[in-house]
């Protein structure tokens, strides 16, 4: 570990200039109304064919059997099943002004609770917080750049929310940024001297280098790979690869703060103007737009909900949801915010 803090990384180049929340709101309102006479139509349609069908049913025509080949729709894919398996829950905002709370807002933007974490003097500021996979516990990160003498609980710690146990993991004096945990919840991913590592949570004294040069680790579902960016250095864009760092390859040229949806499809990632979308092999997903950058929402380090469907983004003027085509642009939380994490919780 290192014993000095570094510098922050780099803001990503500039694109062009960012457009006006209200009129983004405005737009993602517009494609609600549109995405709603659509779905009307579509069940007036659909209503339709179930009527003929039933007609035909009692006409004696004779219906093919659910285990015939080719009857009904196609099994879903393993990533389709595993992404429902959590529901979305309230999300983690680390207060973005003293950095020494994190607060746990619902997804309408109601303070649930103020979590009991390590502050002042025992800790210093907090540098990012990450949830479990299974929702049960929170890691977050801190550091007061003095040491142990300073601040004799500051590191990685994990707090059980059920519980409210707080547990120092790692007590080395590090800048504990971008962190994320792996599907399988036996590591930590996380950002020190512009360089991702990861750490096992049962041996958290050896940290391995996956890239230097790097920020935003985000893992993939199955926990093979990794995204990440290179806007630590002077060029940004998206990278993937293995999580011990080979077989790395280019995503996108341009862009930070990817992330990866739970159902495996698709990774989102923070423009100057706002957020795209790409699939894991580089194909642009974003919905079309009428800006000239093309893009969804506002700019932010963009958070996807655990069953995939919304996108959290947070930014100096507070946190927004959205749908993941850009409709239903929602501030949630006008105070300045670190990037959030969404607690996933069981279905009921």
């Amino acid at each position: 570990m290192s014993t000095t803090v570094p510098p922050a990384p780099p803001r990503p180049p500039v694109l062009d200039a960012p457009p006006d929340p209200e009129a983004l709101i405005k737009e993602a309102r517009r494609r609600a109304r549109r995405r709603r006479a659509l779905y009307a139509l579509a069940s007036l349609l659909a209503a339709g064919a179930a009527a003929a069908g039933f007609d035909g049913f009692r006409g004696g025509g004779r219906a093919t059997p659910a285990s015939a080949p080719g009857a009904g729709a196609a099994a879903p894919s393993l990533a389709s099943r595993s992404a429902g398996a959590m529901a979305n829950g309230p999300l983690a905002l680390v207060d973005g002004t003293s950095q020494n709370r994190i607060d746990l807002v619902g997804q309408g933007g109601l303070l649930i609770r103020t979590l009991p974490i390590c502050g002042p003097p025992r800790c210093g500021g907090i540098q990012s917080a990450a949830w479990s996979p299974d929702g049960k516990t929170l890691a977050y990160g801190t550091t007061t750049g003095g040491g142990a003498a300073e601040a004799p609980r500051d590191g990685l710690h994990l707090l059980d929310l059920e519980t409210d146990h707080d547990r120092l993991l790692d007590h080395s004096w590090a800048n504990w940024q971008d962190l994320a945990w792996s599907p399988d919840a036996r590591r930590l991913a996380y950002v020190e001297g512009a360089g991702v590592y990861t750490m096992q949570i049962a041996h958290p004294e050896g940290a391995t280098l996956v890239r230097q040069n790097a920020t935003s680790p985000t893992w993939s579902p199955g926990g093979r790979l990794m995204a990440f960016d290179g806007c630590a250095g002077q060029a940004s864009g998206i990278d993937v690869g293995r999580t011990d760092g080979s077989h790395v390859r280019s995503l996108t040229r341009t862009g930070c703060s990817p992330a990866w949806s739970p159902d495996g499809s698709r990774i989102a990632y923070r423009v100057s103007c706002g957020i795209r979308v790409i699939t894991p092999a580089g194909k642009n997903l974003t919905a079309p737009s009428a800006w000239r950058c093309q893009h969804i929402g506002v700019s932010g380090a963009p958070v996807w909900s655990p069953d995939s469907r919304k996108l959290a983004l947070s930014g100096s003027d507070g946190v927004y949801l959205m749908n993941r085509d850009g409709s239903g642009l929602t501030r949630i939380w006008t105070e300045p915010a670190e990037r959030p994490s969404w607690r996933p919780v069981p279905r009921r």
